[in-house]
């Protein structure tokens, strides 16, 4: 009998897990809006979702799904530094990938737009590709696309859009909406970013077109999605899991992407046995070690970074076994509903909790109500 093989959980941030589940609605929506064409409400597409929800991973796998229909792709993390330059070495990497494509035969022809000759001994350009504006770029890509037969069109996608610089978004705002909607050229943009985007970049006024653009919400995973991401990875490495252990595992995740992940690669980790079937032992043990590593990656960071009537709010939230109203929360704090909204939005800015319905809050996760439960017991808050 074969041994089973290694470990086939990823509890990486941004790295692909070995399963993408409960996605593939989002994957087809922006499928669906690159057939259509620039017209397409959804060929510009901002996604939001709290850290550990997969939006890395889900960037990369809507550009490999839109390499497979044919488009070419370039990606860039708005977070780094003059995030605009980066997009510009990526755009001129493309180019002199799409010069020796063995589509082309276009050996004296104006390239890209940019005048540069496709012969094989043809000097560097001038200027530079990654010098030049990000709309002409794209301008000159977008030109040779339509005539060449190298791809359908070229695919932007954008992490970490909440901590772009200003300067950076306005270019890039700018250029797509002057090659994408107003010259209908296929270029088409998916950017990632936290909820908070909407107090930082999209806070400045300037960012009107980032405005317009189509929206939507990379949530948590239902319990028989979390349930697949768990089990499937671990019987096609060789493995099993009974069926408690299972149900624990998935429940403990709360749904977040990144937790099953921490949750699978621990449990496979506890697990001496050497057919590695996953009992009820190993996955508690998994779930601990888990607990552990979130918060020391996640939940510290976030903690350290509340103010105390902050963190008083957060542990009275947590405190309840499950979701709980605004109104009972104030009444147990003595303050009013008006009060604790003001720390309802300053928590949910945080990503320390959720608003599953209207006037009901609850905590992003079960292992940050775990790791609460670990804290210094409740204290009033100043009445």
């Amino acid at each position: 009998m074969a041994m089973p093989e290694q470990n086939p959980f990823t509890p990486t941030f941004g790295a692909a897990p070995p399963l993408m589940v409960e996605r593939d609605d989002t994957i087809e929506r922006v499928l669906a809006a690159l057939r259509h064409g620039p017209r397409h409400p959804d060929f510009t597409l901002l996604l939001t979702g709290r850290q550990g929800t997969g939006k890395t991973a889900l960037l990369d796998a809507i550009a490999a799904a839109a390499r497979h229909e044919g488009w070419l792709s370039v990606s860039a993390t708005a977070s780094a530094p003059e995030f605009g330059t980066q997009l510009r070495h990526e755009l001129s990497a493309l180019a002199e990938d799409m010069q020796r494509a063995p589509k082309t035969r276009l050996a004296s022809a104006q390239a890209l737009g940019f005048g540069l000759s496709w012969a094989k001994e043809a000097p560097d350009p001038q200027p530079l590709l990654h010098e030049l504006s990000l709309r002409r770029m794209l301008t000159g890509i977008a030109d040779t696309l339509a005539t060449s037969g190298i791809g359908e069109g070229l695919l932007i996608t954008l992490d970490e859009f909440h901590a772009a610089d200003v300067d950076g978004a306005r270019e890039l705002a700018a250029a797509v909406q002057h090659v994408t909607r107003r010259e209908q050229r296929p270029v088409a943009l998916v950017m990632a970013a936290l909820p908070e985007v909407t107090e930082t970049v999209l806070a400045d006024m300037g960012m009107t077109f980032f405005h317009r653009c189509a929206r939507g919400e990379i949530g948590l995973l239902g319990y028989d999605a979390t349930r697949t991401a768990l089990e499937v990875p671990i019987r096609q490495a060789g493995g099993s899991i009974d069926g408690t252990a299972l149900e624990l595992g998935a429940r403990s995740s709360g749904g977040y992407p990144f937790m099953v992940q921490l949750v699978g690669y621990h449990g496979w980790e506890s697990c001496a046995d050497d057919a590695k079937h996953l009992a009820v032992d190993d996955m508690h043990e998994g779930i601990h070690e888990a607990d552990q590593a979130l918060a020391a990656m996640l939940l510290m960071p976030l903690w350290s970074a509340l103010s105390p009537t902050d963190r008083e709010v957060l542990r009275h939230i947590a405190a309840n076994d499950g979701p709980i109203e605004v109104a009972a929360l104030a009444s147990a704090l003595h303050k009013s509903p008006s009060y604790i909204n003001t720390y309802r939005r300053r928590l949910l800015r945080a990503g320390a909790i959720t608003a599953p319905d209207r006037g009901i809050l609850d905590v992003r996760d079960p292992a940050m109500r775990r790791w609460l439960d670990g804290q210094r017991p409740i204290a009033d808050i100043e009445h």
